[in-house]
């Protein structure tokens, strides 16, 4: 069953601490751009992810940003979608940059 697919481009970075990494992220400020597609697998998801990334990227070549991803109310996700979210697979993460604050 088909669902629809909602991402948004929200500025972030990855941030190196004494033993582990952190997630920064700017969720009540701006974003760099909203899109939705139709997805009947995690397949479908990876790859819309992996389209809409690529587009916000061509459009701020240098900047570090997260995917956020939600399905719209009423639709059923596809089977391994929150284990494919939860664990990063849907490539969410993979425009977040690092910022080491121990080398600044």
């Amino acid at each position: 069953m088909p669902a629809v697919l909602n991402m948004t481009a929200l500025p972030g970075h990855l941030e190196k601490t004494s033993g582990y990494t952190s997630k920064m992220l700017e969720i009540l400020g701006r974003q760099f751009g909203r899109d939705s597609k139709i997805i009947g697998s995690v397949a479908d998801a990876r790859e819309a992810v992996a389209a809409f990334a690529a587009r916000i990227k061509a459009e701020h070549p240098d900047t570090s940003f997260y995917v956020s991803l939600s399905v719209r109310k009423g639709d059923r996700k596809p089977r391994g979608f929150d284990n494919a979210r939860r664990n990063g697979g849907l490539g969410q993460d993979d425009c977040l940059l690092l910022r080491d604050p121990e080398a600044a």
